[in-house]
């Protein structure tokens, strides 16, 4: 790999990780460590020997670690590696504007983007009691608990909310960003169940809004 040969921290970032495929592996692993076909699964259009390379540069780096599990082996971020999570996250919530008007033509989605996305947008979010709801799609079910102290997302098929919303991925990812509100998911034919109040006290403001700094 090149070097920028600059002695600034933006350019040696990019010496790192400013390659193609590098950062969505990243993406990957911070969901949890992957085998080598998961990671395949996960980056549809990537090719297996540059999966391999990237992988084998990210470990020389010191940011990603091969770790002994079940059957084999797992790639996982270092504690270096895991410090991108908030890298990422920034990346996602800078680039609503360019996500507003949904999917283009041939995107795919997994489930698990909409993970990292959650995780994103309503990591500043409270609610003044402890509050849960789930989100739903046709991948996975993800449940939003907040309260006082923060906001967690788990991906849990049967854990009890007191609100549950069912929509397609990209549809939620734009409810979590605050592009779009429960009522307008609703009016584009999303089932909202249970207590609205619920929903109103993660997403009333719209994760936009707060990263906007209202």
């Amino acid at each position: 790999m090149s070097s920028y040969h600059q002695f600034c921290g933006v350019a040696r970032s990019l010496d790192l990780i400013g390659d193609r495929w590098t950062l969505l592996i990243v993406r990957e692993l911070l969901v949890r460590p992957r085998r080598f076909s998961e990671l395949v699964a996960g980056l549809p259009g990537v090719a297996t020997n540059l999966l391999s390379g990237r992988l084998t540069e990210l470990q020389r780096d010191g940011i990603v670690e091969r770790r002994l599990a079940e059957r084999g082996s797992v790639y996982a971020l270092t504690p270096w590696g895991e410090g991108l999570r908030e890298v990422l996250a920034s990346l996602i919530r800078w680039c609503v504007p360019a996500m507003a008007t949904g999917p283009l033509k041939d995107d795919t989605f997994h489930a698990d983007w909409l993970h990292i996305a959650l995780d994103a947008f309503l990591a500043d979010a409270r609610a003044a009691r402890s509050t849960t709801v789930a989100l739903t799609c046709a991948e996975a079910r993800f449940v939003i608990t907040a309260g006082p102290e923060g906001t967690k997302v788990r991906e849990d098929p049967d854990a009890r909310a007191e609100a549950e919303l069912r929509a397609p991925g990209p549809l939620l990812t734009a409810l979590a960003s605050g592009v779009l509100t429960v009522d307008e998911l609703a009016a584009r034919g999303a089932t909202v169940e249970g207590d609205r109040a619920a929903f109103d006290a993660i997403f009333g403001r719209g994760a936009l809004a707060r990263t906007e700094g209202s």
